[in-house]
C-alpha cells in the first residue's frame, strides 16, 4: 500500500553528467502518490524558467532519491547527495525523513527547499537552510477543531491515529485543541490508510461527518474509497493573494490533467513555485552557492520577470501559505 508508478525525470531535463557547469538539484521522496506532484512541480518549473530564457535552467540537473519515508534512508540520501555534489535539494515529503534530513542538510550548508511537511518541528531559528513551503500541523489542527465545533453540536469526536511521525504531531494538537465532546471521525493518516478506515467504519454500517488530514489531498484518496456520497472534509493550502497572481493556475491544472489524467494537489504548487523561486535566487546570484542562495530566497531578494512573493520567518517558514477546510466531493 502507497507504492505507484513515478513520472520519469529523466526525458523531461537530459543533462550531461560529465559537464562541470551543472547545477544539481536534488529531488527526494518516497515512492508514493505524492511524489508525482512533486516531480511535475520541479518539472513544469523548469520547463517554464526554460521557456522564459533563464540561462542558469539550462545548466540544471535533477538528481532523484527515494528516501522511503523513513529516518535511516533519509540520512542515506543526504549522504549521497553530498558525495554527488548536490548543494540544494527540494522534497522529503514526510515528516520521517525530512526532519532528520533536515538536520543533516543544516550542517552540511546544503540549501532544503521543504515542500510537503507540515510538522513544526522542521524549522528553528538555529537551523539555516532549511526552508517551509506549506503551512504548519498547528493551525491545521485549530482550524479542523473549530469547524467542527461549528459544524455539529453535542456529539462525540473519535481520533483515529496512523503510528507515524506525520499524524502524532497533527492529533497530539487536535486533542490540546478539542475542549468540547462532538460527533464526527478524524482521521489523522496518510491517505492510503485513511481511505482504508474510511471504507471500514462506513461498511460497519457507521454515518456521520469524516474529516481527514492535509494528506487527503490528492486525487487518489477518492480513487482509493469504495463508497461515494459521503460527507468528507479535508484541509487544504491556499495561497495568498500575492502569491496567487504569480501563478496561472488554469494552466497549471490543465498540463497536469494532461499528463496525470487528474487533478493536481497542494504538493505540485508547493514543488513548483519552490522550484522557480530556487531557479530564479540562482539566476540573481553573482557566485552560486548553497549560502548565497539561501540568503537570497530568505530575504527575497530576487529581481527577475517571475518574482514569487514568498516571504519568511525567523525560523524559515512561508507566510503567504494557510488552510481552509474543503467538502470533498466523492
Amino acid at each position: 500500500m502507497g507504492e505507484c508508478t513515478l513520472i520519469d525525470l529523466s526525458p523531461l531535463h537530459i543533462t550531461d553528467k560529465l559537464s562541470s557547469d551543472r547545477v544539481k538539484i536534488g529531488i527526494a521522496a518516497n515512492l508514493g502518490s505524492h511524489t508525482n506532484e512533486l516531480i511535475c512541480g520541479v518539472s513544469f518549473a523548469l520547463s517554464d524558467e526554460l521557456e522564459s530564457g533563464s540561462k542558469i535552467a539550462k545548466r540544471v540537473s535533477f538528481v532523484w532519491k527515494d528516501d522511503e519515508r523513513s529516518a535511516s534512508k533519509a540520512s542515506q540520501v543526504v549522504k549521497e547527495f553530498t558525495e554527488e555534489d548536490v548543494h540544494y535539494v527540494i522534497g522529503h515529503l514526510s515528516a520521517s525523513a525530512s526532519i532528520p534530513a533536515s538536520e543533516i542538510y543544516s550542517q552540511k550548508g546544503i540549501c532544503f527547499l521543504a515542500t510537503g511537511t507540515t510538522n513544526p518541528e522542521l524549522c528553528r531559528k538555529d537551523k539555516p537552510y532549511v526552508l517551509r513551503f506549506c503551512p504548519l500541523h498547528t493551525c491545521q489542527a485549530k482550524l479542523m477543531v473549530s469547524f467542527l465545533e461549528e459544524k455539529i453540536k453535542n456529539l462525540t469526536i473519535h481520533l483515529i491515529v496512523q503510528d507515524i511521525k506525520y499524524v502524532h504531531t497533527l492529533s497530539n494538537l487536535i486533542t490540546s485543541y478539542n475542549k468540547n465532546n462532538k460527533q464526527a471521525v478524524i482521521i489523522c493518516a496518510i491517505h492510503e490508510y485513511a481511505s482504508n478506515y474510511i471504507n471500514k467504519i462506513v461498511e460497519s454500517g457507521w454515518s456521520g461527518i469524516f474529516i481527514a488530514g492535509d494528506d487527503c489531498d490528492i486525487a487518489n484518496f477518492c480513487h482509493l474509497l469504495d463508497y461515494r456520497s459521503l460527507d468528507i472534509y479535508i484541509p487544504k493550502i491556499v495561497f495568498s493573494e500575492n502569491i496567487s497572481k504569480c501563478f496561472d493556475f488554469n494552466l497549471l491544472n490543465e498540463k497536469y490533467i494532461m499528463l496525470r489524467n487528474e487533478t493536481p494537489g497542494a504538493y505540485f504548487y508547493t514543488s513548483y513555485a519552490a522550484c522557480r523561486m530556487l531557479v530564479n535566487a540562482m539566476e540573481n546570484a553573482k557566485n552560486i552557492n548553497a549560502n548565497t542562495i539561501y540568503r537570497i530566497l530568505i530575504n527575497n531578494t530576487i529581481s527577475s520577470t517571475f518574482s514569487i512573493p514568498f516571504t519568511f520567518d525567523a525560523e524559515g517558514n512561508a507566510r503567504e501559505l494557510k488552510w481552509e477546510i474543503s467538502h470533498l466531493k466523492t
